[in-house]
């Protein structure tokens, strides 16, 4: 551990200097900040590789996608491919809220530290937040869960008029989609509005999750539309990088697997492992920009707000 300059002055910041303090983060201590979002997003990615094989392979061979006939298709085809689909987008949505949420967790305390010209080695910084795993965890599982929540309580309205007036079958749809919309926007407002910093507030703060997830609340009240912005194009931007580094490998997995003739399951594990390499290589570069993006937002919401000091965010600092 060593200290240096801080890597932003502690005031109230640009957009830009946001950024660029996200930057420097990662520069100043590379090391913590990429070996830390390397290792983790790797774990998690490979975990869904099987379920994703599974879905994969389910789809390259069916009916649909193999030019059978459409009298040769029947239900069961309709529900595997509907089913492989949905298990595909559900791993998906979760390895990203987990990898998102976790790693920006661990890393939001290095950048903490990092405003105070602190620099924390991967051993320092695990023995500072280790005591917040559980929480952290608990705060990407809670995220997760409250999405279908919301989107299911959104098509509620919908689903009763489906029920209620079976006649009225193009009104019950479209308020069904309608109320799906709705329902989709509600948790993207408080996912990267309301909720976006309750990371930052759970771990420098030492919250429990109800409580920094109202922390965040309060700190976003009167600055949403700033803060859901930067946060919309902080995900805008992670999503180009992932897909620059993600694109190639996909692309190089689906040859290997013509070239080599993989059939059935293994193909699909070959051309996800090798598509996974980018994703852990976009994922080592993504999240610590995204980490320092948020927790300099963080920051800077404190600043304006409560006038934080630099004695105030070293006292709050995990150890």
């Amino acid at each position: 551990m060593g200290r240096g300059a801080g890597i932003i002055p502690l005031r109230p910041l640009s957009i830009g200097e946001i950024y660029d303090g996200a930057i420097r983060a990662i520069r100043a201590n590379p090391r913590t900040m990429v070996g830390f979002s390397a290792v983790i997003g790797a774990v998690i990615t490979l975990l869904g590789t099987v379920p994703q094989a599974i879905a994969l392979s389910t789809i390259l061979n069916s009916p649909f996608t193999t030019g059978a006939s459409y009298e040769e298709i029947g239900r069961e085809d309709v529900a595997d491919l509907v089913g492989a689909g949905s298990l595909s987008v559900l791993v998906g949505i979760v390895q990203s809220v987990l990898s998102t949420t976790i790693i920006t967790g661990l890393l939001i305390v290095a950048v903490g530290a990092a405003v105070r010209g602190e620099t924390l080695a991967p051993g320092v910084l695990w023995q500072r937040a280790r005591h917040r795993m559980w929480a952290v965890l608990g705060l990407a599982l809670l995220l997760l869960v409250l999405a279908p929540v919301i989107i299911a309580l959104s098509m509620v309205p919908g689903a009763l008029l489906l029920f209620l007036l079976p006649d009225n079958l193009a009104i019950g749809v479209v308020v069904l989609i309608v109320g799906a919309l709705f329902g989709v926007l509600t948790y993207a407002a408080l996912y990267l509005g309301f909720w976006s910093l309750s990371a930052p507030a759970l771990l420098l703060e030492n919250l429990s999750i109800t409580a920094a997830l109202r922390r965040s609340f309060r700190l976003v009240r009167g600055s949403f539309w700033r803060v859901f912005g930067i946060s919309l194009l902080t995900a805008v931007i992670a999503y180009v990088v992932r897909q620059i580094f993600a694109v190639p490998f996909s692309l190089i997995g689906t040859i290997l697997s013509e070239v080599a003739d993989f059939t059935g399951l293994s193909g699909a594990v070959v051309q996800l492992l090798i598509s996974d390499i980018g994703t852990i290589l976009a994922g080592a570069v993504v999240y610590p920009f995204t980490a320092g993006a948020v927790a300099l937002l963080y920051l800077d919401l404190r600043m304006r707000r409560e006038g934080m000091d630099v004695e105030v965010l070293r006292s709050e600092q995990p150890r």
